[in-house]
């Protein structure tokens, strides 16, 4: 920090470095008071060779070279601009227009997307209604939209939880979030546990996953991004991200903005295959969810003009084997969070027994276990007789009561409901029961590089021979990232649109 606060009274700071030193004078009242003393130090001697001090000086429009150019006294004008720059720092932090005060005047104004479930935790550490300087914003489902005082606007996809430190910073502990900054924001700084983003006048996405390496994604202007606790700055302009190491570096990727939501939705996110089409070798996802362009689905050899067939609604898509299973490169729904999965679906051949499983939807671990609770799958497995029964592993094991015939369409949906904390099923929109042995367990679901990533009929450890390919066809799929209650789901069937009204 010495170096450059040195460079800044010299007038030969970077950009970036010094909205760096703005962050460290707004956070550190020891920062603050250390700059006093180098400001008052340099003042001391340009005055003691009987030069004036400026009273006015734009620090960002001084050139590096013309700055080496000036003599000594010219230290002194930038010293007193230095001073000019703490008086704003101090007027920020302790009051006036975008301070503290203000903020706890005005707050920070959230809207919600339909179905949006949020909690906000106050200074005191109880539940507030104001989203406020101090306070804590956990989104469990759905996602949030944030305008700050500053000009700083932000939407967050669920799961995510925020702090926010001051209106120049605030702290995302997990989950995604898309940022705009306008010029009375200029130098707000997102900060994850592992790495912090400074902005330099910009549009940018931080992505804090629990399980996976954070990133930053410069969609307009410029960001600096440094790992936590290191000095060495990564200088990101638009197009350009960065991934975090496991060795503390960055890795070059670019930006993509289809992992961020720029606006809310007019429903919970959600992803749909209606397998009407064949674009790109196969069959693209629409929907209102971040990372959509992940989640087209491939078949593993077989060419998707050749699984379609006639659907309830259009076309359908009909899997007989292992080459024809559908994979996407989308991680799914992970942790503990809300979840709705329903599509049309046709059974032409029965599970071998009440081991095996035809997955219909499944992503997560790649374990084997029945008990599996970071592994989300959606299945068939044998009933009694000539039928079989719905099967899900990732909220304890639990298996359907009706017998599903062969060659008849079925409407499936399976709710994992996180605020009652209970697993929900529906067969052409009417409640299925469930047997389960204890109670409903909260799934935490693993979405890590090395799990498996969203896979449609598809089997998710090939080498498992308990685990099998769908032998059927499958309709009008979607993936939504909340619950939905018996009333939506049958709206959802009806209507194949989510929450309409």
């Amino acid at each position: 920090m010495d170096r450059l606060l040195q460079q800044m009274l010299e007038g030969v700071i970077a950009p970036q470095d010094l909205m760096r030193v703005r962050q460290a004078l707004l956070e550190s009242e020891e920062a603050r008071q250390h700059y006093l003393d180098l400001v008052e130090l340099h003042n001391m001697l340009d005055q003691g060779c009987g030069q004036p001090v400026a009273q006015n000086f734009a620090l960002a429009k001084r050139s590096p070279a013309a700055a080496r150019g000036r003599s000594g006294w010219m230290r002194g004008v930038v010293a007193a601009a230095a001073v000019v720059v703490l008086s704003f720092v101090w007027i920020f932090v302790f009051g006036g227009g975008d301070g503290r005060e203000s903020a706890d005047e005005q707050g920070i104004v959230l809207r919600q997307a339909p179905g949006t479930e949020i909690r906000i935790i106050g200074e005191s550490g109880r539940r507030s209604d104001v989203m406020r300087v101090g306070s804590r914003l956990e989104v469990n489902a759905g996602s949030v939209e944030l305008q700050f005082p500053n000009g700083v606007s932000g939407v967050l996809a669920a799961p995510a939880v925020l702090d926010v430190k001051s209106l120049g910073r605030v702290d995302l502990l997990k989950g995604s979030g898309r940022f705009r900054v306008e010029e009375a924001g200029e130098g707000f700084v997102v900060r994850t546990d592992s790495l912090e983003a400074v902005d330099l006048g910009t549009e940018f996405g931080v992505a804090a996953p629990f399980d996976r390496f954070h990133e930053v994604h410069v969609f307009e202007g410029e960001v600096v991004a440094r790992a936590v606790g290191e000095d060495d700055d990564q200088l990101l302009r638009a197009g350009d991200g960065c991934r975090l190491t496991k060795d503390g570096g960055f890795e070059p990727i670019p930006a993509r903005a289809a992992a961020f939501l720029k606006q809310l939705p007019a429903s919970l996110p959600y992803l749909h295959w209606s397998f009407d089409r064949v674009e790109d070798g196969g069959f693209a996802a629409g929907g209102t969810a971040a990372n959509v362009d992940l989640a087209h689905a491939v078949p593993r050899e077989k060419e998707a003009s050749g699984l379609m067939v006639d659907g309830v609604r259009g076309r359908a898509v009909e899997i007989k084997g292992f080459n024809e299973e559908l994979v996407t490169e989308h991680p799914g729904i992970g942790e503990r969070q809300a979840r709705t999965i329903a599509c049309w679906l046709r059974i032409d051949r029965l599970p071998e027994s009440r081991l095996a499983r035809q997955t219909i939807v499944g992503w997560g671990d790649r374990g084997r276990g029945f008990r599996n609770l970071e592994r989300w799958q959606v299945a068939l497995t044998r009933g009694e007789g000539d039928a079989a029964e719905l099967c899900i592993i990732g909220a304890g094991e639990h298996r359907g009561t009706t017998a599903l015939e062969v060659g008849r369409w079925y409407h499936v949906a399976v709710v994992w409901d996180r605020t009652a904390r209970v697993l929900r099923a529906y067969i052409d929109g009417e409640h299925e029961p469930l047997l389960h042995e204890g109670e409903d367990e909260a799934p935490f679901t693993y979405t890590g590089s090395d799990a498996s990533p969203l896979v449609i009929g598809a089997t998710m450890d090939p080498d498992n021979v308990w685990f099998a390919p769908l032998r059927g066809a499958m309709d009008e799929l979607f993936v939504i990232e909340g619950a939905l209650d018996q009333q939506a789901i049958q709206r959802l069937k009806e209507t194949n649109l989510v929450d309409p009204e």
